[in-house]
């Protein structure tokens, strides 16, 4: 999960800014985020974002791939009984991943 969320920031984000994580966990829950900057004309299509073999035509020039990598980060979080989502602010994208313990 972690694998593919990382490379997906190497491989789809602006590498002149940084990628940031943060984790936090308490006695119920643990939330992972992974934040980095995409490129200003590369917007991601946010609800078509989990959804297999999606990929967005301006990023698809540039970068290889099938679209099925988050779709299955999402399918493996959902299996563990945790929850995935997605957020854009401007041009920087933040993946959550909660879990409840």
């Amino acid at each position: 999960i972690l694998q593919n969320i990382c490379r997906n920031a190497l491989k789809y984000g602006d590498l002149t800014q940084p990628i940031t994580t943060s984790f936090q966990c308490d006695e119920k829950t643990i939330v992972l985020s992974i934040t980095n900057a995409v490129h200003e004309n590369e917007t991601p299509h946010m609800p078509r974002l989990f959804e297999p073999f999606y990929r967005a035509p301006v990023t698809s020039e540039r970068v290889t791939g099938t679209g099925l990598g988050l779709t299955i980060v999402k399918e493996l979080v959902e299996k563990m009984n945790g929850a995935i989502s997605a957020d854009l602010d401007g041009r920087l994208f933040k993946i959550h991943i909660e879990f409840s313990l």
